[in-house]
Order: C-alpha cells, then sequence, then structure tokens
C-alpha cells in the first residue's frame, strides 16, 4: 500500500480483516487507504464516497488483502514455505526410521530397507 498522502481505492478482490464475531468474518470487497493507513472497509457500492473522486484506484482482481499485516516477522513465512520440504526427524527413532521417513518424502517407498 502506499505510504504517500494519497487517497487509494483496491476494489474487486476479498478483504480478509481477521474480525471475529459470532457470524464469521464478514465479507468485503474494497478497501480505501489515506496516507498510508486504513480509512475504511465496506462493499465497493458502500465505500466510494469515502473514497472520493480523486482516489487512486486499484483493481484487485479477485485477489486477497490482509490489511494490517506490517512489518511482519518473516518467520511467519519460513515455517510455511521452506519447512514444508523438510522431513522430520527430531522423533526418529532409528537409522532404518530416518531412511523410511526420507524415502516417504522422496515419493520413493520402495527405497526403504
Amino acid at each position: 500500500m502506499n505510504a504517500g498522502n494519497e487517497t487509494m481505492l483496491y476494489r474487486g478482490g476479498v478483504v480478509r480483516t481477521m474480525s471475529a464475531h459470532s457470524g464469521g468474518e464478514p465479507r468485503h470487497d474494497t478497501l480505501v487507504t489515506r496516507g498510508g493507513r486504513i480509512a475504511g472497509v465496506a462493499n465497493d457500492s458502500d465505500i466510494r464516497a469515502l473514497a472520493g473522486k480523486g482516489a487512486r484506484v486499484v483493481e484487485l482482481r479477485g485477489a486477497t488483502v490482509t490489511p494490517g499485516f506490517v512489518d511482519h516477522p518473516p518467520h511467519l513465512f519460513h515455517f510455511s514455505l521452506l519447512t514444508y520440504p523438510l522431513v522430520k526427524l527430531c522423533d526418529a527413532l532409528s537409522h532404518d526410521d530416518i531412511v523410511a521417513r526420507v524415502a516417504h518424502r522422496a515419493g520413493r517407498p520402495d527405497r526403504v530397507r
């Protein structure tokens, strides 16, 4: 998002506010920011007036926006992206157990001793 003084209207996607309430998370498709800060979240028809005529429009084309993740710790992505291909061995019971786990992860269970 833009950190300047510009008003931005992000529309045509899914805005995930992470607001939990009894009815589940409300569905929004538009986000307005001013000066890099959230000014409002709603559906496009309800929020255009808040943005004003001079707002720069960004078409999300169905993409998901998660406002509020600013300078998040990189381990959020580390654990989800980097550890997926790894084989968990910390609780392996033997060498054969390690070989079996690696072979299974590699899609080659026939390589198990």
